[in-house]
């Protein structure tokens, strides 16, 4: 099953005997437009078909056939993941999961939908049978200007000896299965107004026994944005993260805040953290994070921002003190169609272990013996997107430590016209 690039009528017929009955399920996707083409909206959408929240179920059982549509000006674009089986212990197996999502424009309007699709779940020992598990998500612009967003789910569920039972839509109180867990139907949320339409719905919870852990059934989520005229926006900024040479993470990215994909309208977005203590490693103070995005100017021009500060990193036990952590990234497009990039940085003043001062410029590298190497003003990009880090930090290991790697100041911006 396969979204294709000619205009799309998917049937899908799944027939299960259970006990007595036969029952058939179909859906048909309705007709669009077959070229892709540049539109004034962002659309993104996702889905997949399991995800394991807590307790002991393993973590490699996290969201399985993930599909992914990022913000893109494009209708007409469609993707397709599949997994055929995935085993979450001995009390929930899953059977044939495969992802839909597909930005399209049609005689109605304009499109973002993702789907779904779970052929088979069997809970514990056939305690319960879910079969044809569909959920889907539906956010769409009218020929008017108006936003609308949806969502459904489909399935039969046959617990135990008990006749088989169409899944309720909207959910229903929860079911218990005996010996096995605990299952909540129809999970959802939307947000309509007059620039834009979200929604995303999973279909089943299940709380397992003896577990601790919750598995999430079937997520498909989906949003339009209108405003979108000069390119698709992206980037973020955030204070710090932490990693060991190897890879492992040791603090994830603090005061994170993106750039939404049609922008702000011009106006400065803010998130602020008192700051994190990395043990062993450091002490990140105060940090804020600023993103906006506009293109609401003059004709053909637009920006995407982001920028992020720290006030103060402590290195060990007071080995080193740095102040002055900051960087800017920004994309511009010019009337004429130009797209810039551009980075600005703080000059970073480094309190020695001696209590002497110096300043570090961006571009430049030192080494504190047995501490640390610095490294300020790091600029990674390309013709429509800039990353930028204010200051690289590669803590020398220890007798028994690993190298740390911190990243701080982390400013990321982009622009994409044809996105």
């Amino acid at each position: 099953m396969r979204f294709a690039s000619r205009p799309l009528t998917r049937a899908v017929t799944l027939t299960a005997t259970l006990g007595l009955a036969a029952v058939s399920l179909s859906s048909v996707a309705p007709s669009a437009t077959s070229a892709v083409v540049l539109t004034n909206y962002g659309y993104s959408n996702s889905a997949w078909g399991t995800s394991v929240v807590g307790g002991s179920i393993p973590a490699g059982s996290g969201e399985t056939a993930h599909i992914v549509t990022s913000c893109t000006r494009k209708a007409g674009l469609s993707k397709v993941n599949e997994v055929a089986g995935v085993n979450l212990g001995d009390q929930v197996k899953v059977n044939g999961v495969t992802s839909f999502s597909r930005t399209y424009k049609d005689s109605k309007g304009f499109h973002s939908e993702s789907t779904s699709e779970i052929a088979k779940v069997v809970l514990g020992d056939n305690a319960a049978v879910i079969r044809g598990l569909t959920t889907t998500s539906h956010s769409w612009v009218d020929k008017a200007g108006k936003y609308h967003a949806t969502s459904k789910i489909d399935g039969i569920i046959k617990i135990g000896p008990l006749p088989a039972i169409e899944l309720p839509d909207p959910g229903s109180i929860p079911i218990l299965i005996p010996g096995v867990g605990l299952i909540t139907l129809g999970h959802s949320n939307s947000t309509v107004n007059a620039t834009q339409a979200y929604n995303q719905r999973i279909a089943l919870l299940v709380k397992v026994f003896g577990t601790g852990s919750t598995v999430k059934l079937g997520r498909a989520g989906s949003l339009i944005v209108g405003g979108v005229k000069e390119g698709v926006m992206g980037g973020s900024g955030y204070g710090s993260t932490a990693n060991v040479a190897n890879g492992t993470v040791t603090s994830g990215k603090t005061a994170l805040l993106g750039v939404p994909c049609q922008g702000t309208n011009g106006k400065w977005l803010e998130r602020d953290t008192a700051g994190v203590n990395i043990p062993g490693v450091a002490r990140v103070g105060v940090t804020q994070s600023e993103t906006m995005g506009d293109q609401t100017g003059r004709a053909g021009t637009a920006v995407s921002a982001a920028r992020n500060s720290v006030a103060k990193v402590t290195l060990g036990d007071n080995q080193l003190i740095i102040k002055g952590i900051h960087s800017e990234s920004r994309v511009t497009k010019s009337a004429s169609g130009k797209v810039t990039t551009k980075a600005k940085f703080g000059i970073l003043e480094i309190t020695m272990p001696d209590g002497s001062t110096r300043e570090l410029l961006p571009g430049r590298t030192i080494e504190i013996p047995g501490i640390a190497k610095l490294t300020a003003g790091v600029v990674k990009k390309s013709k429509y997107k800039i990353s930028v880090i204010a200051l690289l930090v590669e803590v020398l290991p220890g007798e028994s430590s690993s190298v740390v790697v911190l990243k701080l100041g982390n400013s990321h911006a982009s622009l994409v016209p044809q996105g």
